[in-house]
């Protein structure tokens, strides 16, 4: 069975537009977790929605249930087709799904599917391009499914409370690495003033900020993190100097 790796549901949305025309689909899976943050020594659906959590994300209600059906999903895969997307979450999460699956199972690398949109695809009501993915599989490249396993397991072993990407390159850290920029970024905020709001103001100024910090970072992180590692930084930033 060739299963669809997507990070996202709107890259696997594309695609399914496109099993419209006929572009071969036979099998999807959306990974529902995020491993540039927590512990991953124990990597069960429970452990990890509990982890992040704790470490401040939000988590939708049926986390638990999709991240089982991914799993039983990959595990009884031939081959993987991964869209890739221009983040950490999602090269980390590719080094994770390789270590899950058979040694044998053949593994597709496929970047740049976030400039692709049902827009780009559709040509009129009644026919869909696909020449733009076909393009991106064609410039795919084969991955050696033993090497990002044991890379996988090389982070197991470090289990960090944060990972990243600088340079293309995996790393981990410690969850407090960006904190004085954090700080310092919020101080040109005048953040002191935004927690003088109330409800869903404060939220919307937050979460404001928290997008302006994944794409200041972004180059130092290697792609843009989820903003709600920022809230949760911020939250506890701000409690400490309290």
């Amino acid at each position: 069975m060739l299963v669809d790796v997507f990070f996202d549901s709107t890259s696997e949305s594309i695609l399914k537009l496109a099993a419209q025309a006929g572009f071969f689909i036979e099998e999807t899976a959306v990974f529902p977790d995020d491993v540039t943050i927590g512990s991953i020594t124990t990597m069960t659906p429970k452990n990890r929605k509990s982890e992040l959590v704790r470490r401040g994300y939000s988590v939708d209600q049926d986390f638990e249930q999709r991240y089982k059906a991914f799993l039983n999903t990959i595990t009884q895969a031939k081959a993987l087709r991964i869209w890739m997307l221009p983040y950490p979450h999602a090269s980390l999460g590719l080094l994770y799904i390789s270590s899950l699956v058979d040694l044998q199972t053949r593994i597709q690398s496929i970047k740049g599917i976030e400039r692709i949109n049902p827009s780009v695809l559709w040509l009129d009501d009644a026919h869909v391009n696909t020449a733009p993915l076909s393009e991106l599989m064609d410039a795919g490249c084969r991955l050696e499914q033993k090497t990002c396993a044991k890379q996988w397991q090389e982070f197991v072993k470090e289990n960090a409370s944060f990972r990243i990407m600088p340079n293309g390159v995996p790393m981990s850290c410690d969850e407090d690495i960006f904190d004085k920029d954090i700080i310092a970024f919020c101080r040109e905020c005048n953040l002191s003033e935004i927690h003088k709001l109330s409800g869903e103001k404060k939220g919307y100024e937050l979460q404001n900020i928290a997008i302006s910090l994944s794409e200041l970072m972004s180059v130092r992180t290697g792609g843009m993190l989820n903003p709600d590692f920022y809230l949760s930084r911020i939250a506890k930033l701000i409690n400490y100097h309290r």
